[in-house]
């Protein structure tokens, strides 16, 4: 699997939306490799954030993890306090 991405060049470690389209279903490759590419582009110690779905919390040990490595609830809230935080989502 590859992931590509046009317009890679402007990605920035500041306050953005990216969204994945998730055509992986659940498995998630495109929103993997968006990381990915994110991480390449800027080191893996920048800050990277991700809004997830309500139930995904619920899963056994896989909500803590995501909590853990940046995962956001997904709602219009969370999405402002995050960007006007300077956050990259």
């Amino acid at each position: 699997y590859r992931t590509e991405i046009e317009g890679a060049e402007h990605l920035t470690c500041g306050p953005s939306l990216y969204v994945a389209t998730h055509n992986g279903g659940a498995a998630l490759p495109d929103l993997l490799g968006l990381l990915s590419l994110f991480w390449r582009r800027f080191g893996a110690e920048a800050p990277a954030y991700g809004l997830m779905h309500d139930i995904i919390p619920l899963l056994p040990g896989f909500g803590a993890f995501l909590r853990r490595v940046g995962g956001l609830r997904a709602d219009v809230r969370t999405a402002n306090v995050a960007l006007r935080a300077g956050l990259p989502l």
